[in-house]
């Protein structure tokens, strides 16, 4: 290579300093460099090279003008001499162009992306004409597209001819393509050629080089327990791997713990700074190679703590990231129970006060004595019977509000529920449970009509409990006129049941007897063949913090469940609304059709199907004998059931193996056995038995089975 330098003529100057010019060789086509050449003070440089075409590069001009600009397609025959001759100035009187180009500086295997190409006329008075702007792309690349219709032709892109570039003008054009996978290996470097020339300035190029990476040069992953308990220990693995084909250099591991997590330590010399864990700097992670991380932690709240692990390296794409998720709970469940007492709520003793029963000696020896065979209902359609003193118990609840309704027609025919506190809202026959997590919350239930009847079924109930067992369906009432008044009255189902030793046989009600602290008994009035409860709650929360200054948490977080079907937030989270109703009904609708209706517009996260079946978590055992039924299983937010004999329509859970009255029956060769929420259909006559379901699933069926080998044991 020969340099020479013009004087501000254009002449060629014999005393100009020709050395320090630096000049890259390109491998035409790939753009790669092959050698760097540095000029002498002759003006001389030289290189061996390999036979082939080559493209010629100045990438220091000493701040003189180029004026040959870049030399492309320079021919190199095996054994011969090429020589390239460049030409620099120490000043040009026309004017100046000023080429940039920028890009990515690395890209994945498949992956598109853009060149951005800035050309500038630097001249203060003259105007460039007819400006050229050419980009030359590298092999491995596939061209998808330029800005103002530029075309591309034998891998170089040409854009429209600039007539005139006023002085300080710019300009600007991009050249999008794509890494072509089956030609570019990761390690590869793509070198890009801009060039800009004009009729009176010199032509000026710019050089952009991208490394091609993996999708992912590093990986990192994070695994943590999904539940622990506060103040226990958890214990966080961090596994970084090199998923590429080069070496990552200067690897750095950090983990940043979140409040309520304390450090406790850390392998591999893990450190620990205000929270921030950072182990060793690995100098080289080679090939393929993974390296694990261990670190220990005491968790000292309760919620859901987000851990983030991040890895990072000097190597393109060397940067990556993992976080786990744990809910730290209390060493119990978070769910609540509701527990309460249907009784009898005697007058306090006079003078004035006599009964033919021994009411007052039961309430000396026992207290307020109970109603067995009474049914206790929540809005989702859990119901309990109460045992033979009264109590009733429902477990494994949501933390919100409920409501608890007495079923009238399991009561005593002269009962009257009177509201014991304001959480009956002025109903004796429901109450509302505000319930909490954790919480043991009480929901009692008192007849205040003072009958003695009421206490003489009640022993009644009592005696037949301890001696044939607690059977529900005994106590559910009917109607049968008695011609006072045009109403009727409601007597227990009981005329089965034996006349047990110190047992009163049901008679007709005595004439009330006149008491100061003991008001007539009035008629109760039949209750409605449909019973419904529910409620419509709604909230509202103001607090100081905005969204992004309150931690990741989740919906159980707090004391009650956040209501987030029905919500508005506003002033950047600071004030939050929310709203939920819920509804159960059950009842005839006609003498023959049964309806059941349960709708809760706030659904929980943790439903499942058949929510009573729960043998992994918990085996209660209280303090009562109470029986819970379910009269409305589903795991979303609507269940709905329409029955007329052995007939029905379900919409909610249930089992595809299941006869029409719930039982399982013998085991049939292809049974189809599935537990579903869905559609349900049952059409039974005389002649015609019709089955049918329909439902929209993820899950899958996995029949296990396991042959018989003739032995027992392990």
């Amino acid at each position: 290579m020969q340099k020479e330098v013009l004087d501000p003529n254009g002449a060629p100057d014999p005393e100009a300093d020709r050395s320090g010019f630096v000049f890259e060789v390109l491998v035409a086509g790939t753009q790669t460099v092959e050698t760097t050449l540095v000029t002498d003070a002759l003006g001389t440089a030289s290189a061996v090279l390999d036979a082939g075409t080559y493209d010629v590069v100045e990438t220091d001009s000493r701040g003189l003008v180029d004026v040959t600009g870049p030399v492309l397609g320079v021919e190199v025959s095996a054994g011969d001499t090429t020589d390239v001759a460049w030409s620099n100035q120490d000043t040009i009187p026309d004017g100046t162009l000023e080429i940039t180009k920028t890009g990515p500086d690395s890209v994945e295997l498949g992956a598109q992306f853009t060149y951005t190409i800035t050309f500038t006329n630097t001249d203060d008075d003259v105007a460039a004409t007819n400006v050229v702007v050419r980009d030359t792309l590298p092999d491995g690349v596939i061209f998808v597209d330029a800005s103002n219709g530029a075309t591309e032709s034998g891998r170089v892109v040409t854009w429209d001819t600039i007539a005139s570039l006023a002085p300080g003008a710019s300009g600007t054009e991009t050249v999008t393509v794509q890494a072509d996978s089956t030609l570019l290996s990761v390690g590869d470097t793509l070198t890009n050629l801009a060039i800009a020339n004009a009729d009176n300035a010199a032509a000026d190029s710019s050089v952009w080089r991208t490394a091609v990476v993996d999708s992912a040069l590093l990986t990192i992953t994070k695994t943590a327990p999904s539940r622990a308990e506060v103040g226990g220990e958890i214990t966080y693995t961090l596994t970084v791997t090199n998923e590429t084909a080069v070496a990552a250099t200067n690897v750095v591991v950090r983990d940043m713990l979140p409040a309520g997590v304390v450090f406790a330590s850390a392998t591999i010399g893990g450190t620990n700074r205000a929270g921030a864990v950072t182990w060793p700097t690995i100098a080289s992670l080679a090939p393929g190679d993974s390296l694990i991380y261990e670190l220990t932690a005491v968790l000292t709240a309760v919620g859901t703590v987000r851990n983030v692990a991040t890895v990072t390296s000097d190597s393109p794409g060397g940067t990556a990231q993992a976080d786990a998720v744990t809910r730290v709970e209390v060493p119990f469940s978070d769910e609540g129970m509701i527990l309460g007492k249907v009784f009898i709520d005697f007058p306090e003793p006079s003078a004035d006060f006599d009964c033919p029963c021994p009411c007052l000696q039961d309430r000396q020896a026992i207290g307020a004595p109970g109603i067995p065979g009474v049914r206790v209902y929540l809005q989702d359609g859990t119901s309990a019977i109460t045992d033979s003193e009264g109590k009733y118990h429902f477990f494994g609840l949501s933390p919100r509000l409920w409501v608890v309704k007495v079923d009238p027609t399991t009561l005593p025919a002269a009962a009257r529920l009177t509201p014991l506190t304001n959480r009956h809202a002025s109903d004796g026959a429901s109450a509302f449970v505000d319930l909490k997590q954790y919480e043991l919350a009480r929901a009692d239930f008192a007849d205040g009509s003072g009958h003695c009847e009421v206490e003489k079924e009640a022993r009644v109930r009592r005696l037949e409990t301890a001696s044939r067992g607690l059977d529900p369906e005994r106590y559910r009432t009917v109607a049968r006129s008695n011609g006072l008044r045009g109403f009727s009255t409601y007597s227990p189902l009981l005329a089965d049941a034996p006349v047990l030793a110190g047992e009163f046989p049901m008679e007709p009600a005595p004439s009330p007897v006149s008491a100061v602290d003991r008001p007539a008994p009035v008629p109760p009035e039949p209750p409605s063949a449909l019973l419904a409860a529910g409620l419509v709650e709604a909230r509202l929360d103001l607090r100081s913090l905005t969204d992004g200054e309150l931690g990741l948490g989740l919906q159980r977080d707090r004391f009650e469940d956040e209501l987030r079907s029905f919500q508005a937030d506003g002033e950047n989270g600071q004030v939050r609304a929310g709203a939920r109703a819920a509804l159960f009904m059950k009842g005839s609708v006609r003498d023959d059709y049964e309806v059941t209706v349960r709708l809760d517009s706030e659904e929980d996260d943790r439903s499942r199907l058949f929510r009573d079946i729960r043998p992994d978590e918990l085996y209660p055992v209280y303090g009562d004998a109470s029986i819970q039924e379910f009269d409305a299983q589903s795991r979303g937010r609507l269940f709905g059931q329409i029955r007329r004999g052995a007939s029905y329509l379900t919409l909610g859970d249930f089992n595809t193996g299941l006869g029409p009255y719930g039982q399982t029956g013998s085991r049939a060769l292809g049974e189809y056995n599935r537990t579903l929420n869905g559609v349900m259909e049952r059409f039974e006559s005389e002649r015609v038995v019709v089955n049918g379901f329909a439902s929209r699933d993820r899950s899958i069926q996995v029949v296990d089975e396991i042959p018989g080998a003739g032995i027992s044991g392990p």
